[in-house]
């Protein structure tokens, strides 16, 4: 980021979320009221097409709506 008069020399300006959601489709709700472990229930999200708070980061940072050393901060990889 190049900063400049209005982001104050950040070079950011606003704000913009990244997303990790967790859909409740049928085989996690079972998950959860079986008391599964996070591993199982991280597991199946990912097979239901879960992305990631990284992912999210990185697709942004592809799009070119931020830059990775922000997802890093934000994302503690």
């Amino acid at each position: 980021p190049t900063g400049c008069e209005f982001c104050s020399g950040t070079g950011y300006k606003g704000r913009m979320a990244i997303h990790e959601l967790m859909e409740g489709t049928v085989e996690i709700k079972n998950m959860i009221k079986k008391e599964a472990h996070t591993d199982a229930l991280f597991a199946q999200a990912m097979k239901d097409g879960t992305t990631t708070l990284r992912q999210d980061g990185i697709l942004k940072v592809l799009r070119g709506l931020t830059d990775i050393n922000e997802v890093r901060r934000v994302c503690v990889i």
